[in-house]
Order: C-alpha cells, then sequence, then structure tokens
C-alpha cells in the first residue's frame, strides 16, 4: 500500500490518515483478584467479586505469576460463569496464590499476595494474520496531498477504548 509518495505502508496495514475512533463496550473490572488459592489441575477459579453477566463463556482471561518465575502466568478460555467463579476450558499448569494476604512494604504500603486475573477479550478485535510471520500493523502518519497549486495536510490521529488487538507486530 503507497498512502504517498514518502510513505510505503506495505501489507497487512491498518493505515490511519484522518482520525479513527474506536469505543468498545467498558467493563466494570476488567482486573480482579483471586479469591482462593489454586492448584495446578484445576479447572475452576474463584474471583475476589461476581462477574456474572460481565464476563462471558467464551471470553479469554490472563491470571498472573506468583511464584518468583513471572512466565508462569496462563491465558485461558472461560466456559462457564457463575457468580464469582469461572469454569476454565483447559486446566491450570501452575499453582497461584488466592488466599486474602496482604503484607506491608519496606515503604510501609500495603502488597496484596493473590495472582491478578485481567479479562483480555473485547467486543472489537483487531486481528492479523499470521501467515508469513507477521501479524498485521497499524499505522498512524501524516499525509501531504496536492489538490492542484495547494498542498493538503493530513494527521492520522487514533482512539481505542476496549479494543483487542491480536497478532499484530513482528513475532519476537
Amino acid at each position: 500500500l503507497q498512502i504517498d509518495q514518502f510513505t510505503e505502508g506495505g501489507n497487512k496495514v491498518l493505515a490511519v490518515t484522518g482520525k479513527l475512533l474506536l469505543f468498545g463496550v467498558e467493563k466494570r473490572d476488567p482486573y480482579l483478584r483471586l479469591g482462593r488459592f489454586v492448584k495446578k489441575g484445576q479447572t475452576t477459579i474463584e474471583l475476589e467479586r461476581s462477574v456474572e453477566g460481565e464476563w462471558l463463556q467464551g471470553d479469554r482471561i490472563v491470571i498472573g505469576s506468583t511464584s518468583f518465575d513471572v512466565k508462569e502466568y496462563e491465558i485461558h478460555t472461560i466456559s462457564a460463569v457463575s457468580g464469582n467463579k469461572l469454569v476454565l476450558a483447559n486446566p491450570l499448569k501452575y499453582d497461584h496464590y488466592g488466599d486474602s494476604k496482604v503484607i506491608e512494604t519496606h515503604l510501609g504500603r500495603p502488597l496484596d499476595m493473590r495472582a491478578v486475573v485481567g479479562l483480555l477479550s473485547r467486543n472489537i478485535v483487531i486481528q492479523g494474520s499470521l501467515d508469513g510471520g507477521w501479524g498485521c500493523r497499524i499505522l498512524v502518519t501524516k499525509t501531504v496531498d496536492k489538490i492542484g497549486d495547494f498542498n493538503v495536510d493530513r494527521n492520522g490521529e487514533i482512539q481505542f477504548r476496549g479494543v483487542e488487538v491480536r497478532f499484530c507486530g513482528q513475532p519476537s
């Protein structure tokens, strides 16, 4: 995609040279904490409060690590929601601390030790294809169009709220 004489957009690109505003449904609490300790192999987790009617079957969540290994986070799909309980499509790979325990840091601030659970799914999704190792690219740029004897500046601007972006950027 050739955007102007100076800017090549490439392929798999969402190019914005004007204004793009995307506002998805706002969730009351997209991040909560576990309400109880969960062990590897379990398929049900309990949150600190009910999310029934807000978090839905098929939604994707992330459960943060509570070990010394930050890579022990997990991404799961919700199979069912009942009050503050979520049934997951697959068993947990790791233990996650969820007992209500707050410790005081050396700075005198409280630190909640429970795992954070975040809702990843949104009702607006921008998704690239993984064909060829690249997902997609979101390019927000300024262009100058020549119309007759005049130069017309077009400034790209985006604003996303409640938008999920998947498979964009290059693989690491």
